[in-house]
């Protein structure tokens, strides 16, 4: 059983993967994979370089520098995406032959068309202020938060489709409570 995961920004997408972590499930990150990409994979990063002058430094994508770029040319997001996104897929397909039952942790599993490749899909989900507030915590800028939370669909539209909503509003404890009781589902 292949499972996705997503949510918008802030929802506590990551604290919930974690959660599903302790019950032993095989957990893919998309976001650590890109991050590993823009490190590591030369021809990517060449790739990359070439098409979107001064966002390579020191053999490496600088995702600083991406992020800005694409906000400043939001038309290269889809030329950004056709590159990377075919790389992402192979990791991911690599992963699922290795590990049949899995989750798949993906930010943009409705946007990038991959909840075509999942058999159950979960949201987390919170309000929207509350996803605004986590992601200032963090560090972000207010326009970090609306450039992503603009790229990603309605959080209503990715619960209209999920099978599972995990609600992060509330404490720890529930929330943890919630993966249980999905759990207990899917098994």
């Amino acid at each position: 059983m292949i499972i996705g995961l997503t949510g918008c920004i802030g929802a506590g997408k990551s604290t919930v993967a974690k959660m599903f972590e302790d019950y032993e499930f095989a957990m893919q990150d998309s976001d650590k994979i890109v991050h590993d990409i823009y490190d590591n994979d030369m021809a990517t990063i060449e790739l990359i370089g070439t098409t979107f002058p001064g966002v390579v430094k020191k053999d490496k994508v600088d995702r600083i520098a991406m992020r800005m770029h694409i906000q400043e040319n939001p038309e290269d997001k889809e030329r950004l995406e056709a590159i990377v996104h075919p790389v992402v897929k192979q990791y991911r397909q690599n992963f699922i032959a290795k590990n049949p039952n899995c989750i798949l942790d993906v930010p943009l599993l409705f946007e990038a068309g991959i909840y075509e490749e999942v058999d159950v899909i979960i949201v987390v989900a919170c309000d929207e202020e509350t996803r605004k507030q986590r992601v200032l915590e963090r560090g972000q800028t207010e326009a970090v938060f609306e450039m992503f939370n603009n790229a990603q669909y309605e959080q209503d539209e990715k619960i209209a489709q999920a099978h599972f909503v995990i609600y992060t509003d509330t404490d720890l404890k529930d929330t943890q409570q919630q993966v249980r009781d999905v759990v207990d589902q899917l098994l």
